[in-house]
């Protein structure tokens, strides 16, 4: 039986777009869309189609053969932009983590340039792209390379990008300088256009948020609510990091976490964490009530060692949604300001503790807009906050070694 919820969320519309008359980009998408979308209007469009019907899409660029289906559920593509080589383009039943998905591709497709010129001298991170375009994800990574040749290095480049939407992974390169609008034009209209035989459900609620570190893009997170058939509410929320200390480094880390949510008290049933550092798995855990409720218990592996203990806090955390809806009923009083919220959180660097945080209301900005901050054991945040469902816009939070911007740049969805 479907059960009645009493929380409130932003709706987001979405405006359709026609190849003549590009739409303006989002809040949440690159910078360059607007340039690429306008781009592959000029460019003919072909279909392209899987041939067991998965998937279609369009793309403005010649396709040089058919789809070809790959054993490892990978659908390839190789299209003509005029360049010395192709430009390649894949589509995943699977999407895998953005960040070490990266990583790995990275180092294959620098062999493959290898392999394909004469010998790769250096290589170097020139940028990290991340960001959202009409509400799926992306991450990108430029190289700056230097090709052996007889006169002493040979400049060249390596351009990858990989998105999400509908669970389904899309992911192309170039290996050729130049051609970089092209490049950026394929991309985001396969993203955009990719239709899947069998849609995935749409969830309730769903939200992107951009993470930067000292102004530079590192990372996404994104939280995605659905209601089952009786009503429970699943909250997932993953974030994907991927950054360079410099030269050729790259570090990348996927955290996901999920609470099954009563909706009648919003009280947390049971929950999850898995965390996957390089590619690693550091963090694979769940906590959940014990065989008689006597209290909360953790099972699972953090660091290659198992775990199987109590919970230290017999209270157990606050749900995301309840924490959400505490903090829109202070905005709603008649005295808002001064006003806090103590929020109890499970984290994965103890998962055998609860941390409290308190989030103090400091300012009504407007009508639409509130200012908080958020102290806890390990950092302050300073939050602007949607007064009218209590949900969080954007943080700054300051350390001795950076920076931390966090900005909502995609919300679609009701509860």
């Amino acid at each position: 039986m479907r059960r009645n919820l009493l929380i409130l969320v932003g709706v987001v519309g979405m405006a359709c777009a026609s190849p003549s008359d590009p739409r303006i980009p989002g809040p949440g998408d690159p910078a360059w869309l607007l340039q690429a979308r306008t781009r592959a209007g000029q460019m003919e469009r072909y279909d392209v189609r899987a041939s067991d019907g998965w998937f279609r899409a369009t793309v403005p660029a010649r396709p040089m053969e058919a789809v070809v289906d790959a054993k490892d559920d990978q659908y390839g593509l190789r299209l003509d932009v005029g360049a010395p080589h192709p430009i390649s383009c894949a589509v995943m039943r699977d999407a895998p983590d953005p960040p070490y998905f990266l990583q790995t591709a990275s180092r294959a497709t620098l062999s493959q340039l290898a392999r394909e010129s004469s010998g790769v001298e250096s290589y170097e991170v020139a940028d990290i792209d991340v960001g959202s375009i009409d509400g799926a994800i992306f991450m990108g990574i430029a190289w700056e390379v230097v090709l052996e040749s007889a006169d002493g290095g040979t400049p060249g480049s390596v351009d990858l990008l990989y998105g999400i939407r509908e669970g389904a992974g899309v992911f192309c390169t170039k290996i050729d300088i130049g051609f970089r609008l092209e490049f950026l034009a394929i991309f985001s209209h396969l993203l955009e256009h990719l239709e899947l035989a069998k849609p995935r459900r749409a969830p309730a609620f769903e939200d992107i948020t951009l993470v930067s570190w000292d102004g530079r893009p590192v990372g996404l997170s994104t939280e995605t609510i659905h209601i089952d058939e009786d009503g429970f509410l699943q909250d997932e929320q993953l974030y994907h990091r991927l950054y360079s200390p410099g030269g050729k480094q790259l570090a990348a880390l996927t955290r996901y976490t999920y609470e099954w949510v009563d909706p009648e008290d919003l009280s947390v049933m049971r929950a999850g964490m898995v965390r996957i550092v390089n590619g690693t798995m550091a963090l694979n855990v769940e906590l959940g009530w014990s065989a008689k409720r006597e209290r909360w218990v953790v099972h699972g592996q953090k660091d290659g060692e198992n775990i199987d203990a109590p919970l230290a806090d017999r209270r157990g955390p606050d749900a995301i949604l309840a924490s959400v809806r505490a903090v829109r009923e202070r905005l709603a009083s008649a005295h808002p300001v001064g006003s806090s919220v103590e929020i109890r959180r499970w984290r994965s660097h103890d998962p055998t503790q609860i941390e409290t945080s308190k989030l103090r209301i400091t300012e009504i900005v407007d009508d639409e807009h509130a200012r908080a901050e958020l102290e806890s054991p390990s950092s302050h945040d300073e939050i602007v906050l949607e007064r009218r469902t209590g949900m969080f816009v954007s943080s700054i939070e300051r350390s001795e070694s950076r920076v931390i911007e966090r900005k909502r740049i995609y919300v679609a969805g009701s509860l």
